[in-house]
């Protein structure tokens, strides 16, 4: 039991020896841990306050108005096509802050500064410039650093200028483009519109024209309805002679054709005497009958006359029906025909309008100078008046911790060859011994 607890006893003197040791060594060591500290704050004050160069930081802000879409609210394919062409293109914000540090727009900073190009290079100037959106905004934000802070905020506020000049030099183009491009269009349109135009005229001047061909429609109509109402009358007629001749038969059946009369007296030579035959009757012919007979006549006659006028109404309504119809096929053919001519005048014209509005409305935009995207300059850079670099104090602070912890390092260093050399010397008077 006691070897047991004698274990952690031991651990615990080892560890207080060791930590006895590191102090030791480090107050060994101080002034040259507390001088190499103190050096170190000193070089890295000099170079901060009389060596570098500050550093001026300036920036300036500007601000992106993205046109808003408007092709959700227009219906028709010819608009949307037409707005496309002379809308102005739609760029993001990551795409305007790309542009800004171009080469050819960095060129014409320096040379609208004048600034030495041997040392002032694009990708130089490019160095010294960031460009950057503000999260969750519009805005843009333009960083120049430089030694020389009025040079800092020039070069800020003409990369604005000559970037906003950019921007509008490429609307102007787009611009010119647009109204070029529609111009052409219209005088395309234009043509067309009027070959359309002498096409539906000379269509509906054709001797079988749509119009025409409704007048001749509407008057075989009519004969039509006419020759309709005269086959019903002369039906009707038809049937009441036909109902009267049936009468007259029947009357006829109940009439004796001949009829007996009291013989008439003869005069001969003066006297006068009684005619051959039965004494005082004699038989004639019923003039009734007869005259019954010539009614059934009339009758029949009236009846082939309507039969006839039947026939004749017949064919006549059934040529017009024909007629109609083929004058109805034709009809429908032409008019067909001519809406597609009307169809083609008035989406030519209509689009000869649209074309007309959009180069006028193009034409303002270009002379205004102003388009659906422009940037507007928000805050100018200002002319620094402290240095953001070199930071004096956060450069010492850096410089004592790291020569503390050389100092430190050197110091247990030392001691350590110092140490070696002990050992090597004790081992070789032992050997001698």
């Amino acid at each position: 039991m006691a070897n047991i607890s004698s274990v952690p006893a031991e651990d615990e003197l080892l560890e207080e020896i060791d930590l006895r040791q590191c102090l030791n060594v480090l107050h060994k060591w101080r002034f040259l841990i507390i001088g190499l500290t103190i050096l170190a704050m000193l070089v890295s004050g000099i170079l901060s306050f009389y060596v570098l160069d500050p550093v001026y930081e300036t920036k300036a802000i500007v601000m992106v108005n993205q046109q808003k879409d408007s092709s959700a609210e227009v219906q028709q394919e010819l608009q949307e096509i037409i707005n496309k062409v002379s809308r102005l293109p739609s760029l993001s914000i990551n795409t305007y802050v790309s542009q800004m540090t171009t080469p050819a727009l960095l060129k014409q900073v320096i040379d609208k500064l004048g600034l030495d190009k041997e040392f002032y290079t694009p990708s130089n100037l490019a160095k010294i410039i960031e460009v950057k959106a503000i999260k969750d905004t519009n805005l843009i934000e333009i960083s120049v650093q430089n030694t020389d802070p009025v040079l800092a905020a020039n070069i800020a506020n003409t990369l604005t200028e000559e970037f906003l000049k950019f921007i509008n030099e490429n609307n102007q183009k787009q611009m010119v483009k647009s109204v070029s491009f529609l111009e052409q269009q219209k005088e395309k349109v234009d043509a067309d519109l009027a070959e359309a135009n002498k096409a539906l005229i000379e269509f509906n001047a054709r001797p079988n024209s749509v119009d025409l061909l409704d007048a001749q429609k509407d008057k075989m109509i009519q004969d039509l309805a006419l020759y309709e109402s005269e086959l019903q009358r002369a039906n009707v007629e038809i049937k009441q002679l036909t109902a009267a001749k049936a009468r007259l038969e029947d009357l006829l059946a109940n009439t004796e054709p001949k009829i007996t009369l009291k013989q008439p007296l003869l005069t001969i030579g003066g006297e006068q005497e009684l005619a051959a035959g039965p004494i005082g009757q004699v038989e004639t012919v019923n003039p009734v009958y007869t005259q019954i007979q010539e009614q059934i006549v009339e009758k029949e006659t009236a009846i082939a006359d309507k039969e006839a006028q039947i026939q004749g109404l017949q064919k006549a309504i059934s040529e017009l029906n024909v007629g109609l119809k083929e004058l109805q096929a034709d009809l429908t053919a032409k008019r067909a025909q001519q809406k597609l001519l009307e169809r083609r005048v008035n989406e030519l014209d209509e689009a000869s309008s649209i074309l007309s509005q959009k180069i006028t409305e193009t034409g303002i935009t270009k002379s205004i100078n102003l388009g659906d995207t422009t940037v507007v300059p928000v805050s100018s850079a200002m002319v620094p008046t402290k240095p953001i670099k070199p930071n004096k104090k956060l450069n010492i602070a850096i410089a004592a911790v790291l020569g503390l912890m050389v100092s430190v390092f050197l110091a247990f260093f030392l001691e350590y060859l110092k140490n070696s050399d002990k050992d090597a010397a004790t081992c070789h008077i032992a050997g001698n011994n």
